[in-house]
């Protein structure tokens, strides 16, 4: 990766106690977005004076969460390797077992799933709002009213059509391929979109995948478009989601 400053924000529950039990929620900002956007777009401060867990908003520019194909950037490898476990060891302490989420929008919801499915071993739950789950398959000639602003993000992260960095992150694919036998090491899966949204096909394509796989999964089809405004109504949900799976006695950590 090119070497540059990636910020981050910690949200950590006031009494330091409460940090023992080494809950930890990433969450993955949208295209053109920065770690920021929970901060200044959402009540997510608010919500969160209701839970005892860690909240880490993380930078992932505009790489849709993957090793690029360019060669230049790895927010992959950057985001397991390096700031998880900076994070953890920092925060909550490399001696502790780790329950840990992952929630994100649009981009983000499709890296969150993207990372469920590649490390499952790593997650206890999984969420997206307006999941972009289609970003691997975007080519040139995409139909939607913004595809001059979003392709050059993709051809950026996935290359060209058919590159191998697009087969290696097709979620699609990714749940298609995987192992039946392994489907119960999976996070739970949570997800939902607008009505109004234009990702909500691609929302309803992956619940009907899921179901086909016999996943176990939560989603939801709810008045709404792709804004930030959707965003925060959900996003309370999904910390009362993700304590759920935090306090559940079958999810041990790793």
């Amino acid at each position: 990766m090119n070497r540059r400053k990636l910020p981050y924000a910690v949200l950590a529950p006031k009494s330091a106690s409460l940090i023992e039990k080494s809950n930890v929620l990433y969450l993955l900002h949208g295209l053109f977005g920065s770690y920021e956007n929970w901060l200044n777009n959402t009540d997510l401060c608010f919500y969160l004076e209701k839970f005892n867990f860690l909240v880490v908003c993380i930078t992932g520019e505009n790489s849709w969460y993957v090793d690029s194909e360019n060669g230049c950037d790895f927010f992959e490898s950057y985001f397991v390797e390096e700031l998880i476990p900076e994070v953890e060891n920092r925060f909550v302490g490399a001696e502790n077992k780790i329950k840990r989420s992952i929630a994100g929008i649009s981009m983000g919801g499709y890296g969150a799933f993207k990372f469920a499915f590649k490390y499952p071993q790593k997650f206890v739950f999984a969420a997206a709002m307006s999941g972009a789950f289609h970003a691997s398959r975007i080519t040139d000639g995409y139909s939607e009213n913004d595809y001059e602003v979003v392709y050059p993000s993709i051809l950026e992260a996935f290359g060209e059509p058919n590159s191998e960095t697009r087969k290696k992150n097709d979620l699609c694919k990714l749940i298609t391929d995987f192992p039946v036998e392994q489907i119960s090491e999976l996070p739970f899966l949570y997800f939902d979109c607008g009505s109004e949204d234009s990702f909500l096909p691609v929302n309803l394509s992956v619940a009907e995948l899921f179901a086909h796989k016999r996943i176990s999964h939560e989603y939801r089809q709810l008045p709404g478009g792709h804004d930030w405004f959707y965003w925060n109504s959900r996003i309370e949900n999904i910390l009362i989601q993700a304590e759920k799976l935090f306090e559940h006695p079958s999810f041990q950590g790793v």
